[in-house]
């Protein structure tokens, strides 16, 4: 099952141009430093732009 979600992503990835369907923000899949330093962002806040099902925070967490 792994493996279809990783597609699945991919997939969606791909065809948002890798922006996040929610925010339009950036995202990255496999080089966080890469994409930190191409963002301007230190590696702790490119942590929060990893390609997720949802990278937001839920409210109710505090985002």
């Amino acid at each position: 099952m792994p493996g279809k979600i990783q597609n699945l992503r991919a997939t969606a990835f791909s065809r948002q141009a890798g922006l996040c369907f929610y925010c339009n923000m950036p995202m990255w899949t496999d080089n966080p430093q890469e994409f930190a330093l191409k963002q301007g962002f230190t590696l702790k806040q490119a942590e929060r732009f990893q390609c997720t099902a949802e990278h937001l925070q839920a409210r109710q967490e505090g985002g």
